[in-house]
Order: structure tokens, then sequence, then C-alpha cells
């Protein structure tokens, strides 16, 4: 049985590289595309299924990311040799505040990696 601290290592190793530089799109941090998606759609929050790839509000434009998360989950599981079907939903929800940022220019947002397991438990990490 796998101890569900590795399912909350998982989502921070998810987590990590979903909001860092390195996850473009298009050659643009995915973070500022992902806020002008947010914007374009009148949204503040974006839900991202890992596991099936898609996207909410939807857009076409994030494919590739989606398919690189995908890749990531992947990596984070074997690495920790984690059976893909003890993993039954990972999810990243990102909400965009509203509020600008102390640091980088831009507004501020959180982000949440949820992973279930196969046991219905949640593991979550997130953004501080």
């Amino acid at each position: 049985m796998t101890r569900p601290a590795i399912y909350a290592d998982v989502a921070r190793g998810l987590l990590g590289a979903f909001v860092g530089r390195n996850n473009d799109v298009d050659g643009y941090w995915a973070m500022g595309k992902l806020y002008g998606h947010a914007l374009s759609e009148g949204a503040h929050l974006i839900d991202i299924d890992v596991m099936r790839a898609t996207l909410a509000p939807p857009s076409t434009e994030f494919s590739g990311m989606l398919l690189w998360l995908g890749h990531k989950l992947d990596h984070q599981l074997v690495a920790r040799l984690i059976p893909p079907e003890k993993v039954a939903a990972a999810r990243i929800v990102v909400r965009f505040t509203g509020n600008k940022s102390h640091g980088p220019p831009g507004d501020e947002f959180e982000c949440v990696a949820t992973l279930v397991d196969d046991l219905g438990r949640a593991h979550h990490a997130a953004t501080a």
C-alpha cells in the first residue's frame, strides 16, 4: 500500500512543474496565457483535469500544455513507484485573485493540485 504522504509529494511535484517558468504555451509562461484566457472568458477560475487532459473554460490553445502535464504526472508516479491505477483523479485549480502582485509585475493567483487515490482519499498541494 502506498503511503498517503507520497501522494501529497506527487501533488507538490506536479504543482511545482505547473507554476514554473518552464511551463510555456507558444513560448509564453503558461500562467500568463491562462490568465489572459480567464479574462477573455470572464472567469476567475481555471480547472484542469490532468488525467483527462481537459480545461475549463475550454480552449484548444492549451492542448500541448495539457499533454505536458499528463507526462509530468506520469513521471512523478514512476519516480515514486506508484502504479497509475492507484490514482483516480488529478486536478489543478487556478484562482486569479485580481490583487496586484507584490513581487513580479502582474496579478496574484492561487493554485491547488489535488490527487485522489484509488481509495477515494484526496491529497492536496497549494501555492503559498
